[in-house]
């Protein structure tokens, strides 16, 4: 039932039940009208979490304002921060819909923003991941979710341009690529040689044709694909 509760804002688990914080009256509304199970208001008003947290692609992403999930829900941490990639952007979601496919390895975030699809990798167990930014608050707000979300030893933090990215660093490993089709286009001039697998995102369907077939130059097939919000993503894999 827990997923159905998230619109309600959990913010604490008590002894009667999920304390919860809906975050303003439309929306309150709405949620309380769906809500599958009983609800009543507490005697005071809550504090209403400023980051809200949501259902991503099966993941809950919640913060420090909000209740933990409950035994078998995934669960993203997002420490505060102004990097881009709460979860609620189709391309962060499309994304974390797509990395579940790929088999297990090292991977690399280019462009990770808040860093949930690097804590994501890390909490499936598929092995280590270096984020990458040029921003520092993208880093630094990596970083402490990461930590927090007790993945920290397996999540890297760079600060660095697409441009300047060692080529040596993207050989067999899965690539996830959440950039603008500019960014990509740099990033396609640092393969030496295919990467294991790439999460192409972050681009209109005009600029997606252009880099897939380049991907395919360099032996790549594509694997999957999705469209969501104006943007798309595809999963390109080495081999037939």
């Amino acid at each position: 039932m827990f997923g159905a509760l998230i619109p309600l804002q959990p913010v604490e688990w008590t002894d009667g039940g999920l304390l919860c914080a809906p975050t303003w009256e439309p929306h309150q509304k709405f949620a309380l009208a769906t809500c599958p199970l009983p609800t009543s208001p507490v005697p005071a008003a809550m504090a209403w979490p400023e980051t809200p947290c949501a259902l991503v692609a099966g993941w809950y992403r919640r913060t420090d304002d909000h209740a933990p999930a409950p035994p078998g829900l995934r669960e993203l941490f997002q420490a505060s921060g102004t990097a881009f990639g709460p979860g609620d952007h189709p391309t962060t979601a499309m994304c974390l819909a797509a990395i579940e496919a790929l088999p297990s390895g090292d991977a690399v975030d280019l462009g990770c923003g808040s860093g949930l699809l690097a804590q994501a990798w890390a909490r499936l167990g598929r092995g280590r991941v270096l984020a990458v930014d040029l921003d520092p608050a993208a880093v630094a707000q990596t970083r402490s979710s990461a930590d927090r979300s007790g993945v920290g030893s397996l999540v890297v933090t760079r600060r660095q341009a697409v441009e300047t990215f060692p080529s040596a660093d993207l050989t067999g490993v899965a690539v996830f690529a959440n950039i603008p089709a500019g960014a990509h286009t740099a990033l396609l001039r640092r393969f030496e040689m295919a990467p294991a697998a790439v999460v192409l995102s972050g681009v209109r369907p005009a600029d997606a044709g252009p880099l897939v077939a380049a991907y395919r130059r360099l032996g790549m097939r594509r694997a999957r694909s999705s469209r969501m919000g104006g943007f798309e993503c595809h999963v390109l894999v080495v081999g037939r």
